[in-house]
Formats: C-alpha cells, sequence, structure tokens
C-alpha cells in the first residue's frame, strides 16, 4: 500500500501491473524475460571482454599463447554464440547453449606457478566461469515453463491487489470519518486537482494551467528524494515544464524505502 501510494495514479497502476500477469506471446518478451535478457547480454560482453583481455596478454609470452590460445579461442567462440543468442531474444535456444557451453581444459605450462601473467590470465577464466554459472541458475527452464510460471502467478497477484485495494478503500473511510488526513493524502488530492489521467500518460487540468502562470521559475532541491507522484506535481505547476529546473545527486539517494528515485 505504501508503496503504490508513491506513484501519480495507484489505482492505475495496481491494473498495470495485474495485466502483466496475463501476457501475450513468449515469456522472453515479458518485462522479467527482457530484465534477464538484458542482464545475460550484459553478463556474456563482460566474459567476452575478459577473454579477449586474456588473449592478448598471452601474446606477451609465445608459450603461454602457445599452451592457452586454443582454449581461450573456444571459450570465445562459444561466448559469441551465447551473445547472439541473447541479442536475438531467443530464450530457448540462450538456454540450452549456456547447458551445453563446456570449457576446454588448459594445456599444462612448467615453471609458471607463481607467474603473474599467468595468473591474471587464469584469474579471467576463472571470471568467465562464475559469470556463467550465474547465468546457468537464470536460464534453468523453458521459455514455456517460465510462461506457465507466470500466469500460475496471475490470480494470487490479482488477490493480493484486491487487498491492496481494499485496504486503502478502509482507511480512507476510517480517516473521512475522523476528519484527518496524511501526508500522502495531501498528495494526491493535489493530483487530482492538477492532472488527469490518459492512456498517454496524464495531461495537466485548467487548474494547473491557471496555477503555472504565477510562477516564473519551479526550482527543486534535494531532486533525488522525489518520487512519482510529487515529480508530477512539480511538473504540473510548471509551464510545460519549460521553466523546470532540478538539482540533485544521485550519490545522496538515502529515500529510496519511500520509493524517492
Amino acid at each position: 500500500y505504501d508503496f503504490v501510494r508513491s506513484h501519480p495514479f495507484p489505482e492505475r497502476w495496481l491494473e498495470e501491473k495485474a495485466a502483466m500477469y496475463h501476457p501475450e506471446g513468449d515469456a522472453a518478451h515479458t518485462l522479467w524475460g527482457q530484465t534477464v535478457l538484458e542482464y545475460a547480454d550484459s553478463a556474456i560482453l563482460y566474459a567476452i571482454t575478459l577473454t579477449q583481455n586474456a588473449l592478448d596478454l598471452m601474446e606477451q609470452d609465445p608459450k603461454l599463447d602457445a599452451a592457452y590460445r586454443p582454449a581461450f579461442s573456444s571459450d570465445l567462440a562459444g561466448l559469441l554464440s551465447l551473445q547472439e543468442a541473447a541479442q536475438a531474444k531467443q530464450w530457448d535456444t540462450l538456454s540450452q547453449r549456456i547447458r551445453q557451453f563446456s570449457f576446454e581444459k588448459l594445456k599444462a605450462v612448467r615453471g609458471y606457478k607463481d607467474d603473474p601473467l599467468k595468473g591474471k590470465i587464469s584469474g579471467n577464466r576463472d571470471t568467465v566461469k562464475k559469470t556463467l554459472e550465474k547465468l546457468s541458475a537464470l536460464f534453468f527452464a523453458s521459455d514455456e515453463q517460465c510462461l506457465e510460471d507466470i500466469r500460475r502467478m496471475a490470480p494470487i497477484i490479482e488477490r493480493l491487489l484486491s487487498a491492496v485495494k481494499r485496504f486503502g478503500d478502509v482507511l480512507d473511510a476510517c480517516k473521512a470519518a475522523r476528519r484527518i488526513a496524511d501526508f500522502g493524502d495531501l498528495e494526491h488530492w493535489a493530483l487530482r486537482l492538477l492532472v488527469r489521467p490518459t492512456q498517454a500518460g496524464f495531461v495537466c487540468t485548467e487548474v494547473a494551467q491557471e496555477l503555472s502562470l504565477q510562477f516564473d521559475e519551479v526550482m527543486v532541491d534535494e531532486y533525488q528524494d522525489t518520487n512519482e507522484a510529487q515529480d508530477m506535481i512539480f511538473r504540473a505547476v510548471s509551464q510545460q515544464e519549460n521553466n523546470l529546473f532540478m538539482v540533485g545527486d544521485v550519490k545522496q539517494s538515502i529515500y529510496r524505502f519511500r520509493q524517492a528515485m
């Protein structure tokens, strides 16, 4: 309930989230699938960079190069194949290729036990292996299985969101009976006066347009501590955001618990 209240249109937010559990198409194109695939693409690129770096490093030592290059070249080819599937959003193909991925055993090289160059090259490969282990844990199920999980969650999520809405209605009635309001009420009452939700987002009301003419500048300090509801109020009382100036520092963002972003 507290989280939803940080959004300018809580009821619409609840409806949008419920709809996410009735996806059309495959799981790869759901918000969760896209998030995992984006992470996979980034992780695979990191692994490719480490592997290419190792190949570049071994050029400094012909003996290491001769012993290690075939295995690392095989790693690179496999990683490029994973990258292709991730960027094409081919969930099942990527899942299969990750499970089938194998690292060729490195040939033994005598006299290099504490060699720093060998340590760097081996360290890169160890990190790549750990990265692939993380991806393997994410892509353990097929696209259809993931889709079925999402659909199975739908009635549970709908009941949860219904309970949140009911809680809000009862709480509003109790506050109205006692003629009291909290800080969130003030924000949302202001939003009702200032904006109207639309399919594309929101439009400012006549009240907002009249108010905006009273302000030469709308300046917001500590912008990192504002949530979406507060941000929309600032935008609504500005002149189409042309006189809106914000100062913030992401490193000082300590109010994420109340959905400041």
